[in-house]
């Protein structure tokens, strides 16, 4: 998972967060999300470069929350020693197609998760009700939600369907991904599902390792959707 977080991280030009989150009073403080976290890597990263990431002073306290299906990710961490004073670091067990506790509902400034919904399987409502309840997190109005997802067999689409070696290839990946129930096609429905959750200013970007993505042949592709939800009362515009 290292590697791959090292690869994303690379492909997206160092870019860790794309939405604009800000500490400011009278709450000088950060509370972010990191959903399906496996170890951590991804929080730390921010942490040890909070001040381009974030965008904030060295001084501001951010609290943390990883959470992941399994308690083995995290259990044997040990980050006492090396947390600045004003970060804080909690993990939870937390599944994704399963409602959130109640008291996290609106509280973070920043939701992320990366390569989780496609293995929710095929299912359109069940990413659409996994992207409402980490919509549901974030603060009503200010909060952001982050997403990424692998564009399984996008590398085998548009101008480049015509090459049979990648048609059979793009039909042995989707045989593949259904023997495992994976959604190959979460990377296309990001944007769709935030905004049926309510969010606004849904921004979807996809990148490639190299080259224009319309050029590159068998590139991964990464897509971050970055939403803030709206209530009946405010509406991040």
């Amino acid at each position: 998972m290292r590697v791959q977080h090292a690869i994303v991280r690379a492909t997206m030009q160092e870019r860790l967060i794309y939405g604009p989150v800000n500490a400011t009073a009278p709450s000088p403080e950060l509370h972010i999300l990191d959903s399906a976290c496996n170890d951590g890597t991804w929080m730390l990263d921010v942490i040890t470069d909070r001040t381009t990431q974030l965008q904030v002073q060295p001084n501001i306290k951010l609290n943390f929350l990883g959470t992941d299906l399994d308690q083995k990710h995290f259990s044997d961490l040990d980050l006492s020693s090396t947390l600045p004073s004003n970060v804080s670091i909690a993990f939870q067990v937390q599944d994704i197609s399963q409602p959130w506790p109640d008291d996290l509902s609106g509280k973070f400034d920043l939701v992320h998760q990366r390569f989780a919904l496609q293995y929710l399987g095929d299912s359109d409502e069940n990413a659409q009700q996994a992207v409402a309840r980490l919509v549901n997190l974030v603060q009503p109005g200010t909060g952001w939600v982050q997403l990424g997802e692998a564009n399984v067999v996008g590398w085998a689409e548009g101008g480049n369907v015509d090459l049979p070696a990648l048609r059979r290839g793009k039909q042995m990946t989707e045989d593949f991904c259904a023997k495992l129930n994976i959604n190959t096609h979460s990377f296309q429905s990001l944007g769709r599902w935030l905004k049926e959750a309510a969010a606004v200013d849904v921004e979807v970007e996809g990148v490639c390792g190299a080259n224009e993505w319309e050029d590159r042949v068998g590139a991964e592709g990464v897509e971050e959707s970055a939403g803030v939800p709206c209530d009946s009362e405010s509406c991040h515009e």
